[in-house]
């Protein structure tokens, strides 16, 4: 029977969840809330597991990262994007490079002239477009410094 030969077969990723998502990245490696603003869903929910409590809304969502880019640049770097239904997933790895002291930052303590790497999947749920669920699969085993 003649058919697809699913060994060799290669998944394309959707692209109506790849464009805003690698836009949403671009904005948000460029630390433009304003840009990052517009691809959350009003619920969005950051689930951080063990990391940190969890954000929830836009709003919280925005608020976390305008002090945390007070004290701090973040670089995501993101590859193996994979898509299913309304699922993303995609390897990132996080650069963070300290440059104010944030010692009470709830993901743990921060000091000027420091900066680690954290690698691992993440999964963003959409819903219209829009960034509604992001769940941090990160393995806190691989940070670097």
């Amino acid at each position: 029977m003649a058919g697809a030969d699913t060994e060799h077969d290669v998944q394309t990723p959707d692209q109506r969840l790849v464009a805003p998502y690698l836009d949403y990245v671009t904005a948000f490696n460029a630390a433009d809330l304003h840009s990052v603003a517009r691809h959350l869903a009003e619920d969005v929910f950051f689930d951080w597991g063990d990391v940190m409590p969890a954000l929830v809304g836009r709003h919280a969502f925005l608020d976390f990262y305008r002090t945390a880019w007070q004290h701090f640049d973040e670089e995501l770097t993101v590859s193996d994007i994979r898509t299913e239904g309304d699922l993303l997933s995609a390897h990132l790895s996080t650069r963070i490079d300290i440059h104010t002291d944030w010692p009470d930052c709830p993901i743990r303590p921060m000091y000027a002239g420091t900066g680690f790497t954290v690698s691992g999947r993440m999964r963003y749920r959409f819903r219209g477009g829009l960034i509604r669920h992001i769940a941090d699969d990160v393995d806190t085993s691989s940070t670097t410094t």
